[in-house]
């Protein structure tokens, strides 16, 4: 075999003319530089962990390897920060970024381990970015570096110094050469936004006053603010606030951060790189930041002994939020999750409901139950919201999803593109007549993470209205004829739960049911809601687009939804005062 040139990102000053080379994935070629990666004498290696057996295989890995790490870094954070908090407490505040560096952790490792044994790989190019630059100042800013190719070329650059002989020519950058969004300072704020600042500030310690002694608090509850009023109404309280105090973070102290390490009990390679460089990626926010967090927390606007925190949201990138809960918790408050949305309860692998589980005594689901603390609820987001808000002349609304972020054990830019092939056989099979009243809704992330679908469907389809994803969705749907959602999503629940005429199209390969949701699903795909190939959902466009509501009020198509509806998306006849029963037990 001949030698080759590895290229892990897109960065095109790591690519190489003179010899031939061997792209990590397809995220290094991306739709609008294929005029130059097309030119090189190139191939793009198969994505890492799509084998059946080898994701649920390695789904269940990374949870033990993560389980494990917790621990440790549980005992390191208490001796670091001379605390000596549970480990519930730190899988609170902490467990979900942990679980994801676990998780992108496993794969970059594994991919580049299979580029080695795959290929002849001689050298690789390195550009040595600023370490403190990689580092973000929270969880959220974690995810925003995850999705750009210098943060994945640094970590790809470190498993190749420690686990290969591959050679490696360093190049110096003086800068990145993006905007590191949430490590710089942010751009001037708008007068609006120093208007809303100074309100908040104003009104926070009158609205703490009357909410300090509220025995429930709520926060990202998801209902829709009428509902939500009418809980608050019901639990007898003023509604709290939503919002804490501003954060501002230290930078991170890399000298500390060169002195401070964590030892792994094993040989395994993965293992020991998870460990000895955990401090190089952890955010600011649970090291220099989080005394900080800790001061704030005490001097938020919320209660001061709560009897029940409740959120459907907040759990994940609120840091602020995540510590104040964390220390009332272990003074006994009592922790309830809501669902946040799709992919709970069906999907086999969802990378954040075990965390949830976890770290709540009560989790409240939208109607189906598989473990003891969970409770079948309601579906939180549309509690109220008009049934049956449908326009019966209206066009063909095509819901997208956006390119994969990368934070799980297996790759998926390979399987989007496809996904997006799918939806483009699917607008060919269309007739024209449908076709020019298609809408195509692009998911709002998409404009962050450099795929430009929006270009894509401009290209293919010149005369298709193409929606970047701000137009509110209920508008969307409500101006629409037909929905087709196409990926396990939200809208779906949403959808069927208030009776609005909907197609579910998506891959089985890419998103794979659990056992207890086949029945369900099955029955969606007999009444000719479901279907897994852009034939057949195209062939029932043609079918019913004369006749829609004669097709939805069918038996067996309201039938199969209540069914399902009942399952996924429950709405109570009186879902307030169910919640509200709920949270005072």
């Amino acid at each position: 075999m001949s030698k080759n040139l590895l290229i892990t990102t897109a960065i095109e000053a790591t690519w190489r003319e003179d010899m031939s080379v061997v792209f990590l994935g397809e995220w290094c070629c991306l739709y609008a530089r294929e005029d130059v990666w097309s030119k090189l004498d190139s191939v793009v290696m198969d994505e890492y962990g799509w084998g059946e057996k080898q994701q649920e295989q390695e789904f269940d890995l990374v949870h033990e390897l993560y389980e494990e790490l917790l621990i440790d870094v549980s005992n390191y954070l208490n001796e670091y920060h001379r605390e000596n908090k549970s480990v519930r407490y730190w899988r609170i505040i902490v467990g979900q970024w942990l679980f994801r560096y676990t998780s992108i952790v496993f794969n970059r490792w594994h991919t580049i381990t299979s580029a080695i044994e795959k290929y002849e790989i001689s050298e690789t190019v390195i550009i040595d970015y600023p370490v403190e630059k990689m580092i973000a100042n929270d969880s959220l800013g974690f995810l925003h570096l995850v999705f750009g190719d210098e943060w994945n070329h640094r970590l790809y650059a470190k498993i190749l110094q420690s686990s290969s002989n591959v050679t490696c020519d360093y190049r110096s950058m003086d800068s990145l050469p993006i905007d590191m969004l949430f490590n710089k300072k942010r751009a001037k704020s708008s007068v609006i936004n120093i208007v809303y600042r100074y309100i908040k500030k104003a009104i926070s310690p009158l609205i703490g006053l009357l909410t300090k002694n509220n025995s429930v608090f709520i926060i990202s509850s998801s209902l829709p603010k009428i509902q939500e009023t009418k809980l608050f109404w019901k639990l007898r309280q003023f509604s709290n606030l939503q919002w804490g105090p501003d954060i501002t973070y230290p930078p991170p102290d890399m000298r500390k951060r060169t002195m401070v390490s964590l030892q792994a009990d094993s040989n395994n390679g993965l293992k020991m790189f998870l460990y000895d460089n955990l401090f190089d990626f952890i955010p600011v926010c649970y090291l220099e930041g989080y005394n900080h967090l800790v001061e704030l927390s005490k001097v938020a606007p919320w209660p001061k002994k709560p009897k029940t925190i409740f959120t459907t949201n907040s759990f994940d990138t609120d840091e602020l939020f995540k510590v104040w809960a964390a220390h009332q918790i272990e003074n006994g408050s009592k922790y309830i999750i809501g669902q946040h949305g799709g992919f709970y309860g069906t999907n086999k692998y969802t990378d954040s409901e075990m965390h949830e589980n976890k770290t709540s005594d009560k989790y409240l689901t939208w109607g189906w139950s598989e473990f003891a603390n969970q409770i079948p609820c309601m579906a939180f987001s549309v509690i109220g919201k008009l049934h049956g808000d449908w326009d019966r002349n209206g066009g063909l609304l095509l819901v997208q999803l956006h390119r994969d972020i990368r934070v799980l054990p297996w790759d998926g830019t390979k399987c989007f593109k496809e996904y997006l092939e799918r939806q483009f056989t699917l607008c060919d099979l269309l007739p024209k007549n449908i076709r020019n009243q298609l809408i195509v809704r692009l998911h709002a992330a998409y404009i962050n993470l450099g795929w430009e679908e929006d270009i894509m469907w401009k290209q293919r389809f010149p005369s298709i209205h193409v929606d970047n994803g701000k137009k509110s969705i209920d508008e969307l749907v409500s101006s629409s004829r037909l929905t087709i959602h196409t990926y396990t999503s939200t809208g779906i629940l949403e959808n069927l739960s208030r009776n609005i005429p909907t197609l579910c199209f998506w891959d089985q390969k890419r998103w794979p049911l659990r056992e207890s949701a086949l029945r369900a699903h099955d029955k969606l795909m007999k009444a000719g809601i479901l279907h897994h190939s852009p034939e057949s959902v195209a062939n029932k466009v043609i079918e019913i687009w004369d006749g829609v509501e004669d097709w939805w009020n069918d038996s067996l198509v309201q039938e199969s939804r209540v069914e399902f509806c009942e399952h996924y998306a429950r709405i109570p006849d009186n879902p307030i005062n169910n919640l509200k029963d709920e949270l005072v037990k």
